[in-house]
Parts: structure tokens; C-alpha cells; sequence
């Protein structure tokens, strides 16, 4: 089981303490208990406060990230160009 406040002090890390809201539950499958983070609608996009790449793709700092039809889709970075995103 994930302990909701070092949960809460992972993300703040990235997201800062203003947000997202979110609810935590879980759902056992097979024998192992699986920790389903849903983000609640309603907020302002945030901003990633930290950079992190370890073995997923890489997490700047200073973007907006969304995830839409299974791929993690990110804002360009503020000045590079017109707009659009870039995986």
C-alpha cells in the first residue's frame, strides 16, 4: 500500500503542494494490490517543477504534460517556437 503522505510528497516535488487533486484507491490483481491514482477535473494546468528521466521518457521542468489516446504528450517549451506539442 502507498502511504498517502509520501505520496503527496512525491508530487509535490514535481507539481508543487497547490495540486492536482486526486483521489487514491486500489485494485487487487491476482494477489498483489495496485495503487489507481484518478486526477479530478476542474484545475489549472501545472507546471512540472522538476526534471526526472530514470528509464521513462524525460519530465522537464517548466512543461505542461498531458496524457491523451495512451501517449504522453508535452507543451513546448515557453519561447521555442509556435505552438504544438512534441512527444
Amino acid at each position: 500500500m502507498v502511504d498517502r503522505a509520501m505520496l503527496d510528497a512525491g508530487l509535490a516535488r514535481y507539481l508543487g503542494t497547490a495540486g492536482p487533486r486526486y483521489v487514491l484507491d486500489y485494485v487487487t490483481l491476482g494477489a498483489v494490490a495496485v495503487a489507481v491514482v484518478t486526477v479530478l477535473p476542474g484545475d489549472s494546468p501545472l507546471l512540472a517543477r522538476a526534471s526526472y528521466s530514470g528509464t521513462k521518457p524525460i519530465v522537464q521542468d517548466g512543461r505542461i504534460y498531458i496524457r491523451r489516446s495512451g501517449a504522453l504528450l508535452a507543451s513546448k517549451k515557453p519561447g521555442s517556437g509556435p505552438g504544438g506539442s512534441t512527444r
